[in-house]
């Protein structure tokens, strides 16, 4: 039994990853941004690979090419993203950000360089559990049920032990989008 997406087999409680960053690109998309950008997480696991799918079918669908950039799960790293691609940034681009902690390096990239969120450029973060509140700008995000996560965990947990049950069972939580100062 685990708390998180998995691809060896285990039970397992989670957010919905794609349906989330479906929702954030759809919400991009709606606000008028022209081009949405992804910024995900250098790291092979369950969760990021639904991230990034959510995010490629959607941009898709609407005849953009995928734009993906990956960077371990640090602010600095975005925020020197930006300011190194600085001369190549778009306007009207929304970056769809795996965690709120790369969508904070972005928002500070994107300070330092003096452009205007959201006006500009609109930032959606993925986690909701405090990072999104103390940026400024703060983010908009896909918040996650993670009280809810944690006691369908447990309960999920508890069956399996008292049912002796061996099979495997996912349990999805759709993420909700709070809109914030970081997107139009």
């Amino acid at each position: 039994m685990l708390f998180g997406e998995n691809e060896a087999g285990f039970s397992f409680v989670d957010s919905d990853n794609y349906q989330g960053i479906v929702s954030a690109c759809k919400h991009a998309i709606e606000a008028g941004y022209q081009q949405l950008v992804y910024i995900g997480l250098e790291l092979e696991e369950a969760f990021t690979k639904s991230r990034e799918k959510g995010y490629i079918d959607t941009v898709t669908k609407v005849g953009q090419a995928p734009k993906i950039y990956r960077f371990d799960n640090r602010s600095s790293a975005a925020r020197k993203f930006i300011q190194t691609q600085n001369e190549h940034l778009v306007k009207n681009t929304c970056f769809i950000c795996a965690t709120d902690r790369l969508a904070l390096g972005i928002n500070q990239g994107l300070q330092s360089i003096g452009v205007e969120v959201p006006a500009d450029f609109g930032i959606i973060g993925y986690d909701g559990v405090f990072l999104d509140q103390v940026s400024s700008p703060k983010l908009t995000t896909m918040k996650q049920a993670i009280v809810e996560m944690g006691e369908a965990c447990g309960e999920l947990l508890i069956q399996k032990i008292e049912h002796n049950d061996t099979s495997q069972r996912q349990q999805r939580f759709l993420p909700q989008l709070v809109v914030r100062e970081s997107t139009r």
